[in-house]
């Protein structure tokens, strides 16, 4: 076996394979050497990645069978901080590129498993499951919705306003309103009998809706 740096990355074209371009390949172990092979890529099944070309900050390192000249594995220093935030038991599977944007988090000891994107800006939106918690939860741009362990559920968006469902019914925090003709009508004037009509004198006043009840919270 032979340690070495993927210089390049092409794509096979009768094939599709990824073909790897390495240093020294079918040479010695001495890695001085400046020549440059071609070597195929394998993969464990079911996932396929294309590795990330050399740049500034280093390079993918194959493990290369000098016989057939098949990379049967590799890895990338760069990922250095994505291991760093690993513990004993954990798993992540991410993806290649230098800003290592999107990752699949699964953490044993906690019972999480956590899908993450990075934006542009800087911030994250989030995908999580919480076994140790007992919830999951989505979160981006400011929203949040949350599924808890009694099965109550909410969701609210950047400004506070949203829904709570839990065992007492339905509780909503903001101003409910029509879309159409008329935008500015409260929702419960419009859609409920004469004698269900809000008249919300308080932040939470009842408001009977089949079987459960809603209740408006004014922020």
């Amino acid at each position: 076996m032979l340690l070495r740096n993927i210089s390049s990355v092409e794509i096979e074209p009768t094939t599709n394979q990824i073909v790897l371009v390495t240093k020294g390949l079918n040479l010695s172990d001495d890695d001085t050497d400046s020549s440059r092979s071609k070597g195929e890529q394998m993969c464990a099944l079911g996932v396929t990645a294309f590795p990330y070309v050399a740049d500034e900050n280093g390079s993918v390192e194959a493990m290369i069978d000098e016989r057939s000249g098949i990379v049967v594995g590799m890895r990338d220093p760069r990922v250095g901080k994505l291991y760093g935030a690993l513990i004993s038991g954990d798993t992540a599977l991410h993806d290649t590129h230098k800003n290592q944007a999107t990752r699949l988090l699964m953490k044993g000891e906690s019972r999480q498993a956590a899908i993450i994107v990075d934006k542009e800006n800087g911030k994250q939106m989030i995908f999580s499951i919480d076994g140790s918690a007992k919830k999951v939860q989505i979160s981006a741009n400011g929203a949040i919705f949350q599924i808890d362990d009694q099965g109550n559920v909410q969701l609210t968006n950047k400004n506070g306003f949203g829904l709570i469902i839990d065992s007492s019914g339905v509780w909503v925090k903001g101003s409910c309103v029509k879309l159409g003709a008329n935008p500015s009508m409260p929702l419960a004037q419009i859609m409920l009998p004469p004698q269900n009509v809000l008249a919300a004198p308080g932040p939470t006043t009842p408001m009977p809706l089949g079987t459960g009840s809603s209740v408006i919270i004014t922020p």
